[in-house]
């Protein structure tokens, strides 16, 4: 496929409200979206206004090629831009479910990674059972094969989607529109990584202050996951805490 900038004009903008438009200045969106039913006053925006993609559309025969055309719409052609179909922004509770379906994956990752990793620290600890540098250096190997476990799961977006994305025929995508890469992915799992790591120090602090950490820990991944569940109602883009991280929407499918 022969690839070719968008020339700059108004556009119907991936994840904006349907029925509006918005500029593209030949490189990046600009403005806010505007309703498709009017003219714009101008060939541009404001000067000043926000420029919300740095990602240039793609392509004169296919210029939005949402995650590789897994998403099924039409092709997006310079000329007719308002008539094209974009993938509308994926449902809440679809979502949702589809995160629960992904949940149970997690789970039962994470408990084959804690059997294994409880058995090696058995080994570590011999016949005394007490905990020695070695258990502690298991422990500490166990929890990050469980966050990269954890985060090869969550890379099969790139390639089409988890298990509860493909159930719930849902996309994740970039912000603009274009298909998820590996890079994007990557940081769209940054705060699952960073409380995941967090519970490192409880490894090898005193069992007080072990405490102190896992309760600390466990608040901030639950602040996050019930901002999350907010967010997918109450965003304009319907993005929770890692899509704004990662810069990322989830779209869905069409049938």
């Amino acid at each position: 496929m022969t690839v070719q900038q968008t020339p700059a004009g108004w556009y119907a903008a991936p994840g904006d409200p349907a029925g509006t438009m918005r500029y593209w200045d030949g490189g990046r969106w600009v403005g806010a979206p505007t309703p498709a039913g009017g003219s714009p006053t101008s060939s541009s925006p404001v000067v000043g206004s926000a420029a919300v993609s740095s990602s240039p559309v793609v392509g004169t025969t296919a210029a939005v090629d949402y995650a590789g055309g897994d998403a099924g719409y039409a092709p997006f052609t310079p000329g007719r831009q308002a008539n094209v179909e974009q993938p509308p922004l994926a449902d809440g509770w679809v979502r949702i479910g589809g995160r629960i379906i992904d949940a149970i994956v997690w789970f039962v990752l994470f408990i084959a990674v804690s059997i294994t990793g409880g058995v090696a620290q058995a080994i570590a600890a011999g016949s005394s059972g007490e905990a020695t540098a070695a258990t502690v250096v298991v422990a500490l190997l166990t929890l990050l094969v469980g966050v990269v476990a954890v985060v090869a799961y969550e890379m099969l977006n790139v390639s089409g989607g988890t298990v509860g994305k493909r159930l719930a025929n849902t996309v994740v995508v970039k912000a603009d529109g274009s298909p998820l890469d590996t890079g994007t992915a990557v940081r769209r799992m940054t705060l699952h990584i960073v409380v995941q790591l967090a519970f490192v120090p409880a490894y090898v602090l005193s069992a007080d202050a072990a405490l102190i950490v896992w309760i600390a820990t466990g608040t901030l991944w639950w602040i996050i996951a019930i901002a999350g569940l907010a967010m997918v109602f109450a965003h304009r883009r319907r993005q929770t805490p890692w899509d704004l991280v990662g810069g990322t929407i989830v779209v869905r499918k069409r049938r």
